[in-house]
């Protein structure tokens, strides 16, 4: 059994291949599989994060400014038009035509910045709930939404309830991360989600959970000794890069200095208890300088760690867009680089339009008589416009 060279870089995977025509092992086919799904899974996510960076540039060069110039307008507009209904004598469909948009334009500005108390009050006014008690049932849905979405996409419960929807910050991001994949190495084992049907035999005797099966205790004993192996492995992996890696037995200034860096990494990740970047190293150090072959109490070990790679990777590319700071490019994932910027490009001059018109219809309470046909006018404007987008999104998602 032969190996394949590895580069420095450390994307590139480790593949066992055999000088003679012999079949290579179950084992070992597991293990190029994975790896080759790693490296798979790795240069997606390299594209999507390459994209996504190319992408939020170009939505923040475009429509941020003129956003918060149009939310400004509408909160602007809502007081305006609330004020009309209370000092002027208006008929059905007038005061009708108000709340519509008041309900519409309300729902933009909520998305977009805090409410003020002004605000708060005219929602309340032309409804039964509260605002506040409203975005509390709408976080709760939201909640309730995704944990439905995880569920059928991944077949995973998770229990959101405590979950702070208000703290974007990355730490609350990765926390959410570190949920869903414990949740799914606790439903589908060391295979994750390449192997579903774990699940029918992890709850095949679910009505007797204080008597556990033989195939349960099995499975304990089996995990008990992979953490032994894994375990013995990550001190075994230490040793030997230490070995070969120790700054002390380097004459070269420049070698002295790189590996002074790579035992750093190497000490952190033995800390952390790291073996998937123990085992990057190794490769590239151990393997790559001694042509060293993988036996098979390692190759077991290993098959297991790269099965938690790729479940780590797996959930990395599913809640990408997720991330709090992707969320205003969620909807346009699929775009191309020329879609996306034709598109941020068209939805700024629509976004200039709407915010001038709005302005347009806003006048000083002396006037309404002479500005009352162009305002109701404006409002029925809107009003269809914003059905229609409503409408559109129902049916396309976007």
């Amino acid at each position: 059994m032969a190996k394949k060279n590895i580069s420095t870089n450390q994307t590139e995977v480790f593949l066992i291949k055999n000088k003679s025509k012999t079949i290579l092992s179950k084992d070992q086919i597991t293990f190029n599989t994975l790896s080759k799904k790693i490296e798979t899974l790795r240069k997606q996510l390299q594209k999507i994060e390459t994209e996504s960076e190319y992408k939020l540039d170009i939505y923040h060069k475009t429509l941020p400014l003129v956003e918060i110039e149009n939310i400004e307008s509408k909160s602007k507009f809502v007081k305006f038009i609330f004020k009309l209904t209370q000092v002027e004598k208006l008929n059905k469909k007038q005061k009708t035509e108000i709340e519509k948009c008041i309900a519409h334009f309300m729902g933009d500005i909520a998305k977009e910045q805090d409410i003020d108390d002004e605000l708060k009050a005219i929602y309340n006014f032309y409804n039964n709930t509260s605002y506040d008690e409203e975005l509390q049932e709408d976080i709760s849905d939201a909640k309730s939404m995704l944990e439905e979405q995880l569920k059928d996409e991944l077949g995973i419960e998770i229990d959101l309830s405590a979950f702070d929807f208000a703290d974007t910050s990355p730490e609350n991001y990765a926390k959410m991360q570190n949920m869903i994949q414990e949740a799914i190495y606790e439903k589908y084992g060391e295979n994750g989600l390449n192997d579903r049907d774990f699940e029918k035999n992890k709850y095949k005797n679910q009505s007797k959970p204080k008597n556990k099966t033989k195939a349960e205790l099995k499975r304990e004993e089996l995990q008990k000794q992979k953490d032994e192996l894994k375990n013995k492995s990550i001190r075994s992996i230490y040793l030997a890069l230490a070995k070969t890696l120790h700054p002390d037995l380097e004459t070269d200034i420049d070698l002295k200095l790189e590996k002074e860096e790579l035992m750093k990494k190497v000490t952190i990740a033995y800390d952390n208890k790291d073996l998937t970047t123990l085992l990057q190293l190794e490769m590239q150090w151990i393997y790559k300088e001694q042509n060293a072959a993988l036996s098979a109490e390692k190759l077991r070990v290993y098959i297991e760690v790269l099965r938690e790679q790729v479940n780590e990777l797996e959930v990395q590319k599913y809640s990408f867009y997720h991330h709090p700071r992707f969320q205003p490019i969620f909807d346009y994932s699929r775009y191309t680089k020329k879609q996306f910027e034709e598109e941020m490009l068209l939805q700024s001059e629509l976004v200039k339009e709407e915010t001038e018109l709005i302005n347009d219809s806003i006048f000083v309470q002396e006037d309404f008589k002479i500005h009352k046909n162009h305002l109701f006018k404006t409002l029925e404007y809107l009003n269809d416009k914003m059905q229609f987008e409503n409408q559109f999104y129902d049916v396309f998602g976007y």
